[in-house]
């Protein structure tokens, strides 16, 4: 018997925890001291696991049913609902407040190339990202971004955490810019000065480093 609103109000903690469930896989999981959280119940290549989906009253039923139905979408695409949680959780704030900014890049897009790039992997795998690895030994970067891209925080988070690191890392971000921005050399003056900041970088570090034997024409 599905869960109606009123029966959700009226759920009272016990001794033991408690699972209340509502329809495909949805229940209600209430603790001995009153907290109430929803979790979703699904199969994923052969194997039964579990994603929490938020904590009622701040998700609502309706929210909850909805949050399940998009969850249960995901296997039909390969896609663990658990993995894409993850990945969802790591992005920066500006993916959501940028998103009505930024005409050239969307959430969904991002998440459709990281699907055909990584399938099932671990987002947070270093080889897949080296947000998460050691930046040590990561040679010199620099991050040109636009203001008004959905990129923004992913940007400062991996120019922070290099330089933290003890890596060499310079961040512009660009008033006004949005995702690719150095590609419109033809209208964007911030586009040439980008690609000129971005060469005297490249001239500076390369020019330290020894030509190969095979480069060296003398």
């Amino acid at each position: 018997m599905q869960l109606s609103d009123a029966a959700v109000r009226k759920i009272k903690p016990t001794d033991k925890p408690q699972r209340v469930f509502d329809a495909v896989g949805l229940y209600l999981e209430v603790s001995p001291v009153g907290g109430k959280w929803w979790r979703l119940k699904y199969r994923f290549t052969g194997k039964e696991k579990r994603l929490s989906i938020g904590t009622y009253p701040d998700t609502d039923l309706a929210d909850a049913r909805a949050k399940r139905d998009e969850a249960h979408k995901l296997p039909a695409r390969g896609v663990d609902p658990g993995v894409e949680r993850k990945a969802t959780k790591t992005a920066g704030d500006s993916m959501t407040t940028r998103a009505k900014h930024d005409p050239l890049l969307t959430r969904d897009a991002l998440d459709n190339a990281r699907i055909l790039y990584l399938g099932q992997h671990d987002a947070t795998d270093p080889r897949a990202s080296p947000l998460y690895g050691d930046l040590a030994d990561f040679p010199p970067a620099q991050f040109h971004v636009g203001e008004d891209e959905i990129l923004l925080d992913d940007s400062r988070r991996f120019a922070d955490l290099a330089a933290t690191s003890g890596s060499t890392a310079e961040l512009h971000v660009w008033q006004g810019m949005v995702h690719v921005f150095p590609a419109n050399v033809t209208l964007l003056h911030a586009a040439r000065d980008a690609l000129d900041i971005a060469g005297a970088f490249l001239r500076r570090y390369l020019a330290s480093e020894p030509v190969p034997p095979s480069l060296n024409n003398d």
